[in-house]
């Protein structure tokens, strides 16, 4: 195989890892598109994980830590995670890891559901949060809490 061409295959690969990081595939359909052969990607990629450059673990692990901040549900995450290429099980064994639990998310979207119930009516506010990734029993739960109090 020809060094040169997977020397500059891995350069534009680290190109595109400086601003953020990216899963396998991400690196795999950005270096198709730069009409790379297969062969010559399955390389860069090897090299890639060989020198820490990327990994998927870590790039969920950080993933559902930032998405999570920013108040999304599970099932939208997971969703995000497979249309980066991640299999659903290795999300749902790093949520396992990571004591990630329906309480967690449910206080996440408690925190969400304050601030649009103040903003919007039952219903708007409903909507958002579905649309955020939390599940509809989430979501009566916090009704239910939130008449509660």
């Amino acid at each position: 195989m020809n060094n040169l061409k997977i020397k500059k295959a891995f350069d534009d690969a680290c190109l595109s890892l400086r601003n953020k990081d990216r899963t396998e595939q991400e690196i795999s359909i950005f270096l198709e598109k730069k009409n790379y052969d297969s062969e010559t990607i399955e390389t860069v990629i090897e090299i890639l994980k060989e020198k820490n450059l990327i990994n998927d673990e870590k790039y969920v692990r950080n993933f559902i830590q930032k998405e999570l901040k920013k108040c999304k549900g599970i099932s939208l995450i997971v969703s995000e995670l497979i249309e980066k290429g991640i299999e659903r099980e290795k999300v749902e064994k790093i949520l396992k890891d990571m004591n990630i639990t329906e309480e967690t998310e449910y206080s996440f979207a408690r925190a969400l559901f304050k601030k649009k119930i103040i903003k919007y009516n039952n219903k708007l506010a409903s909507e958002k949060i579905y649309r955020r990734g939390f599940s509809t029993d989430t979501i009566e739960k916090l009704f239910k809490d939130f008449r509660k109090d």
